[in-house]
């Protein structure tokens, strides 16, 4: 069985073209609006129903916060899956 590649409209080994819209290491509520282009209302409803990417929140605090890696790899999924051929 051959391992299916992350996504199938990037070659291996190049950048995403999504690493330059994610700049910091952790990415908050506001960030990750900003870069899906909707309001941080949005993606806290997200947060909520699991459509969002993999978050924490550091302990005993109230922010939500995204890893740069999750995002960018959140951000892919959602474009392959709207890749038409």
């Amino acid at each position: 069985m051959q391992p299916q590649p992350a996504t199938p409209f990037r070659v291996p080994n190049t950048p995403s073209p999504f690493a330059g819209a994610v700049t910091k290491e952790l990415c908050t509520v506001e960030d990750l609006a900003s870069i899906a282009g909707v309001t941080p209302a949005t993606v806290r409803w997200w947060v909520h129903v699991g459509r969002a990417p993999r978050n924490f929140k550091i302990a005993g605090g109230r922010r939500t916060y995204f890893a740069r890696a999750d995002v960018i790899a959140w951000l892919e999924q959602g474009r392959a899956g709207t890749e038409t051929a």
